[in-house]
C-alpha cells in the first residue's frame, strides 16, 4: 500500500562544492532549507540531501527514488558544486527518467541559457524560489503543466520557454522562519575563524546596493537590498540561542549593514536583552571609516567581534577598474582604527583581473601583509582568482581583453574556480605568476590554519606552517617569484586534506 505522503515527497540536493571541511565552512543549507520550510507549510514532504554531511549520498538518494518524488531540485554554484548536482541527477534520470529534474541556485539563474541545455536539466528556477517551488509542487501534484508559474524555465522535447519574471520577496519578514528540524542543525556548527567559537549561521538580508563589477548581485538582486526588520533578526538569533545553546553566529548576509536604522534597532534590542553574542558578519571599509568611535564601540559591546570585510586590491587603479568605490587610503585608516577597538577583521582579496599587471598584483601582496603588520586583531584570506560572471561590467572588460576559453556547458562549469588561473586574457607567464601568489599568500595569516586538525594534528599543521610562512615572506619580500616547485606539492596537499577530511565524515556518519 503507497503511504499518501509519497505523493507530496520533494527532494532537495545540496552538492558537495569541493572545498568543504565538516566543523570549519560546512554551514546550514540555507536556501534549500528556506524552500524546504515552505513546502512544508504548503502541505509537502521535503527532504533535503545534503552531500556534504550524508554518508553514503548515492544510496540515500537512490533509496528515496524508489517512491517517485514530484520533483528533484538541485542547488548549484559555479564551479565544483555543478559536477556534484550532475551526478546527482544522472541518477536520478537512470532510476526514473519522468521525475522532473529542477536546477536553482545562483549559476542557473546567472547562466540559464546553457544550463537548460543540459540533458539532465528539465526545468530552472530563477532567482528567489521560495514562492516558486511552492507553485510548481502544487501544479506537478494536480497532473498541470507549469507554463503558467512566473520564474521558470521550462524545456519541452529540447525546446526551451521562458516563463513570466517572478517579482522578488519584497518584506523578508513574510517568510517563515527556518525549520531546522528539516536537517540535524549541529551537523552544520562550525568554529569561528578568529573568535574560536562554536557558531551556526543565519542569513537576515539579500542583496547589496553597491555596485562592485566582479559580482554575482548585479544581476541576481539587480543592486537591491532587503533585510529583515530588527526585531525579526534578534528573533532568529534568540532562537539559535535558546534552541541550540549557541553563542555565537555566522551572517550569510551580502551586505549585513545595508539598513543603518535597522543596525540601531536591532544593537538596541540586543542590549535591552543582555543576550551576549559573538557576531561574524560582512562589512566594508566605506561603512567603516564614516562610523564614529561611538558607533564601533557600541558594535563591540554587542558581539559583532568579527567583521568580513572585501578589500580585492592594494592598486587604486583596479579598485576604480571593478567599481570597489573605496581606495587604499581608506583601507589602511579603517584598519588602523580597527586595531584600537579589539574587533577583529578579516579581509579578502583577489587578482587576475583584465589588464592588471604583476606589480599591480604584487601591491595587493603588499597591502596584505601591511594590515596585517598593522592591526595584530586582523586576519587575511588567500589571494583569490578573479572569475568574471557573465553580464557583469568586468566580464565584458574581460572579453575585450581576449577572453575566449568561456565554458559554454555544465561540465565545463564544473571545472571553473577560484584557486587557479585559468584565463585566456593571461597569458601563460601571468597565470604563472598569479597560481604562485595565490599559494604564497595561503601562508601569511596564522588564523587560517589553526582551526585545521585535531589536537595531535593541529602542532604538526603549524609546524608547517611557520616553516613556509618564513619562505613565502621571503620571496615577497624580495620578489623572488622565478623558481617555485612547491606550488604543486601544496595544491596537492590542500585538495588532499579536504577530501580526507570528508573521508572521514563519511565513515563516521555511516
Amino acid at each position: 500500500m503507497i503511504d499518501p505522503a509519497d505523493s507530496q515527497r520533494i527532494l532537495l540536493i545540496f552538492p558537495r562544492t569541493g572545498q568543504d571541511v565538516y566543523g570549519v565552512n560546512v554551514g546550514l543549507p540555507l536556501g534549500v532549507l528556506s524552500l524546504a520550510t515552505m513546502l512544508e507549510q504548503a502541505g509537502f514532504v521535503p527532504l533535503i540531501l545534503d552531500e556534504r554531511v550524508r554518508g553514503d549520498f548515492e544510496t540515500h538518494l537512490r533509496n528515496n527514488l524508489s517512491s517517485r518524488p514530484l520533483f528533484v531540485g538541485i542547488s548549484a554554484k559555479t564551479g565544483f558544486q555543478i559536477k556534484g548536482g550532475l551526478f546527482a541527477a544522472g541518477i536520478v534520470r537512470r532510476t526514473d527518467p519522468t521525475i522532473p529534474l529542477v536546477w536553482g541556485g545562483v549559476h542557473p539563474s546567472l547562466v540559464p541559457d546553457s544550463t537548460i541545455q543540459h540533458p539532465l536539466v528539465d526545468m530552472i528556477c530563477l532567482g528567489e524560489g521560495e514562492h516558486t517551488v511552492v507553485e510548481l509542487a502544487h501544479c506537478l501534484a494536480a497532473g498541470r503543466s507549469p507554463e503558467d508559474i512566473p520564474g521558470l524555465i521550462l524545456k519541452k522535447e529540447d525546446v526551451s520557454s521562458r516563463t513570466a519574471p517572478r517579482v522578488p520577496v519584497e518584506n523578508l519578514d513574510d517568510l517563515p522562519s527556518p525549520n531546522y528540524e528539516l536537517v540535524n542543525a549541529r551537523d552544520y556548527i562550525t568554529i569561528g575563524h578568529m573568535m574560536r567559537e562554536p557558531q551556526l549561521q543565519l542569513c537576515t538580508s539579500r542583496g547589496c546596493p553597491y555596485r562592485c563589477g566582479y559580482c554575482y548581485n548585479l544581476l541576481f538582486n539587480q543592486r537591491k537590498f532587503r533585510c529583515q526588520s530588527a526585531a525579526r533578526t534578534f528573533r532568529e538569533i534568540r532562537r539559535l540561542h535558546d534552541d541550540f545553546g549557541i553563542r555565537a553566529i555566522f551572517f550569510y548576509d551580502d551586505y549585513f549593514f545595508g539598513d543603518r536604522r535597522r543596525i540601531h534597532e536591532l544593537l538596541e534590542l540586543l542590549e535591552k536583552s543582555g543576550l551576549r553574542m559573538q557576531f561574524e558578519v560582512s562589512c566594508r571599509v566605506d561603512y567603516l571609516d564614516q562610523a564614529d568611535d561611538a558607533l564601533l564601540q557600541r558594535l563591540g559591546d554587542n558581539g559583532f567581534r568579527e567583521l568580513l570585510i572585501g578589500i580585492e586590491s592594494g592598486n587604486d587603479d583596479i579598485l576604480r577598474l571593478m567599481h570597489k568605490d573605496i581606495t587604499v587610503a581608506q583601507v589602511l585608516r579603517v584598519n588602523r582604527r580597527l586595531a584600537q577597538t579589539g574587533i577583529k577583521c578579516k579581509y579578502s582579496f583577489m587578482a587576475g583581473f583584465p589588464g592588471e599587471t604583476e606589480e599591480q598584483m604584487i601591491d595587493t601582496m603588499d597591502l596584505m601583509c601591511r594590515l596585517l603588520e598593522e592591526n595584530p586583531n586582523a586576519s587575511a584570506t588567500p589571494l583569490g582568482i578573479y572569475t568574471p560572471y557573465p553580464g557583469t561590467d568586468l566580464f565584458h572588460k574581460c572579453l575585450a581583453a581576449g577572453l575566449t576559453n568561456f565554458p559554454d556547458n555544465l561540465e565545463e562549469w564544473s571545472d571553473y574556480n577560484w584557486v587557479e588561473a585559468r584565463h585566456s586574457y593571461l597569458d601563460r607567464r601571468q597565470i604563472r605568476f598569479l597560481n604562485r601568489l595565490n599559494v604564497l599568500s595561503r601562508f601569511f595569516d596564522p588564523h587560517a590554519f589553526q582551526r585545521f586538525g585535531n589536537r595531535f594534528l593541529r602542532p604538526l599543521i603549524m609546524l608547517f606552517y611557520h616553516v613556509y610562512h618564513a619562505i613565502a615572506r621571503f620571496r615577497l619580500r624580495h620578489r623572488f617569484f622565478a623558481f617555485m616547485p612547491e606550488t604543486l606539492l601544496l595544491n596537492r596537499f590542500q585538495q588532499a586534506y579536504v577530501d580526507k577530511a570528508h573521508r572521514r565524515l563519511l565513515r563516521r556518519r555511516d
